[in-house]
């Protein structure tokens, strides 16, 4: 039985067709048995499902399918990425094991049918065009809009493996549909304005703090005396109306105070 058992090994590895993964399991059972005697019950019954399907007429039957996929269109859109250069990175190990799908399976499942249509809608010409040309016309007005909401998005959560990216590489041009998805949303858009607007109160003018103005118990003394505006810029915290960054000293204090313009008011009376 021992020597049978062999035999079958020697007689399934001496199948070229049998390779890849197929021919590394086989491998590791003959270790096994080689190293034990004697296989398991499980083992066994894999050698057996291993034998059966490299018969002849199991080669064959598998050999015509192949042939069948080849000229499948399914086959061709898939080798049609594969083929074309522009298709490079993450989408081609993508489009790869799609590839790897369709040639074990012979088809595949509707969601990675509706992912191939989206790869491919992204490399049509006139996709191509459209993105040659999106790439012409980023500018720096747009790459500054960019970075101001990247640093407002950051510490939220939201848009956050976009943020970074634009954080991270000064080169990077997103896609034009992230783009508008990162600066034209409700929220964007105020965070836009309150940054790039023009300040309703200038460097060197005096203000005073309105009621409502978020100061802490140490400084609410600053909410009764006049203030110097010491700056008007910086990184936007909120999507609220008025929400351009300001520093502000109060009179009589040595330390400033970042408030937004919401939370000012022009100061009238005697400096």
């Amino acid at each position: 039985m021992a020597q049978r058992i062999a035999d079958r090994f020697e007689t399934l590895l001496a199948i070229e067709a049998l390779e890849g993964r197929d021919r590394t399991f086989a491998e590791s059972l003959f270790d096994y048995y080689k190293s034990n005697k004697r296989l398991t019950t499980g083992r066994r019954q894999w050698l057996t499902k291993l034998e059966q399907k490299y018969t002849p007429e199991s080669i064959a039957v598998r050999a015509a399918e192949v042939a069948g996929r080849v000229s499948d269109p399914l086959n061709k859109r898939l080798k049609a990425l594969l083929n074309n250069k522009i298709v490079d990175g993450s989408t081609r190990e993508f489009v790869n094991s799609l590839h790897e799908q369709f040639n074990y399976r012979g088809n595949l499942t509707p969601g990675q049918l509706a992912a191939l249509e989206k790869v491919e809608a992204r490399h049509t010409p006139e996709a191509l065009s459209r993105k040659a040309t999106w790439v012409g016309s980023f500018d720096d007005e747009k790459r500054k809009k960019l970075r101001i909401v990247a640093d407002y998005y950051m510490p939220s959560g939201y848009f956050h493996d976009l943020a970074l990216k634009i954080q991270n590489d000064v080169n990077f041009i997103p896609t034009e549909k992230q783009y508008n998805a990162i600066t034209n949303n409700p929220y964007a858009r105020k965070v836009l304005a309150a940054a790039l607007d023009e300040a309703k109160y200038p460097v060197g003018s005096t203000v005073r703090l309105r009621s409502n103005a978020p100061v802490t118990h140490y400084n609410r003394a600053a909410l009764s005396v006049p203030a110097l505006v010491i700056a008007n810029s910086g990184m936007v915290r909120s999507a609220a109306r008025g929400a351009k960054p300001y520093t502000i000293l109060p009179f009589g204090q040595t330390e400033p105070i970042q408030l937004e313009e919401r939370h000012l008011k022009k100061f009238r009376g005697k400096k």
